[in-house]
């Protein structure tokens, strides 16, 4: 087995082994997640009004305690067979505006109450739709449930699993039983009124603040996503074992392909550099790939040349003399190397030759030859400029990519900059 394709088979049990400990902690964490909450009281679109049964000649009543801090108080009558009072929200802003909770498990009721009956009532109107011979009315459905008084002392966690249709609303109606669930995805109003058995002194209540609270996905949805990573990671790894064996099998005849290819992608405008006429950054990627398929990169070395005081003659003779100074000098390089090896500018004043070498020697040989060359050439025509350059250079290892030996290079050069340039250093 090659030692890549070992390397392929490492990473891929590494890749399980994280994939299997990310999906066990997000199912055992599920409950730590962070959860969606929205508020939906105090906010600018919502409306509290208050209502009780004076309106229809009823002897309860509905009063303000302090309307700007959503402060009522009910006043029940215990005298009457029907008799209801309490606080309804809404929320309108163009037009009524109608919330769907049904993405969310549960919601958050912050009352101050003060009053002496047992239970209260929270209530939600949800919009339904007629159905003809089935549902009759468009009456919005009564959703409903009873929470004991003492509890609001603060914030209240009412679970939307608690809440039941209201019976009277599905017997009023005479609604079928398929279609007397809980649905949550229109609602139009939320409310809480005091529930029967009334108390004989006031109920006043102080909104503070009603969210609406959930996850951002169901436990359900959690183990369906994980099934279909599961799924896609291990058909992927028998496509990457198919991969692997057709290369295996069509080795040959790639590499011949590859090598076609390339001779042709050279030629392509977008791989050479306009002004010299050398490989630009595409060409020495393409040259990079070509030696991964059909070279040991320890066959090679790069040397970056930078040339010396290159701004200075810019400013002095101005960018047309520098780019024919870039010109020449590239011509210089070009003519001084092998067919072997591949000369690319880099950018600027930047050269990368990629250069074939059978020893370390010969790295250092070579690049002190193109450095005399320069020294000893008179460029730019009859202004006859001198010009030195500087040359790192680092050898190319196998396990080693390239963005790391261009970065000993790099660091090469800059050291003879320092040490005073036009010369050469070696990388460690």
């Amino acid at each position: 087995m090659s030692s890549s394709k070992r390397l392929s088979i490492t990473k891929m049990s590494i890749l399980k082994l994280v994939a299997f400990v990310l999906s066990g902690l997000l199912v055992a964490s599920y409950d730590l997640l962070p959860e969606r909450v929205v508020k939906i009281y105090p906010r600018d679109d919502a409306t509290l009004s208050i209502y009780s049964d004076e309106l229809i000649g009823g002897n309860s009543r509905a009063s303000w305690i302090n309307q700007s801090q959503s402060q009522f108080k009910c006043d029940m009558s215990t005298s009457q067979p029907v008799s209801y009072c309490g606080g309804s929200i809404t929320w309108y802003e163009t037009k009524a505006q109608i919330l769907d909770f049904s993405a969310y498990q549960q919601l958050v009721v912050d009352i101050t109450y003060q009053g002496s009956t047992a239970n209260l009532a929270v209530y939600m109107y949800n919009q339904i739709e007629k159905i003809p011979g089935i549902i009759d009315t468009d009456d919005p459905k009564n959703i409903a449930t009873t929470i004991r008084s003492e509890e609001f002392n603060g914030p209240v966690k009412i679970r939307f699993s608690d809440f039941r249709v209201a019976d009277w609303w599905i017997a009023q109606h005479n609604i079928p039983r398929e279609y007397a669930h809980v649905e949550l995805d229109k609602i139009t109003s939320l409310g809480i009124a005091p529930a029967s058995p009334f108390s004989a002194t006031s109920d006043s209540f102080h909104v503070n603040a009603i969210y609406i609270q959930g996850t951002y996905f169901s436990k359900e949805q959690l183990y369906g996503a994980l099934l279909i990573f599961w799924a896609c990671l291990l058909i992927g790894e028998a496509l990457l074992h198919y991969v692997a064996l057709q290369k295996r099998i069509l080795r040959d005849a790639k590499k011949l392909q590859s090598l076609t290819e390339m001779s042709e992608q050279y030629k392509v405008k977008s791989e050479t550099d306009k002004l010299t006429g050398l490989s630009n950054r595409e060409g020495l990627s393409q040259a990079l790939k070509n030696i991964e398929l059909n070279h040991s990169k320890g066959e090679f070395a790069l040397l970056l040349i930078d040339i010396d005081f290159f701004k200075k003659l810019n400013d002095r003779y101005g960018h047309d003399i520098g780019d024919i100074v870039l010109e020449d000098l590239s011509q210089v390089i070009h003519q001084s190397c092998r067919s072997s090896d591949l000369v690319c500018r880099w950018g600027g004043e930047e050269f990368v030759i990629l250069f074939r070498i059978e020893k370390p020697q010969d790295a250092t040989s070579f690049a002190e030859k193109i450095r005399l060359q320069i020294a000893s050439t008179p460029f730019a025509g009859s202004l006859r400029l001198p010009l030195t350059i500087s040359i790192g250079i680092s050898l190319m290892h196998e396990q080693e990519n390239f963005e790391i030996t261009f970065k000993r290079a790099d660091q090469a050069l800059y050291a003879a900059k320092r040490n005073g340039r036009n010369q050469i250093k070696m990388a460690d």
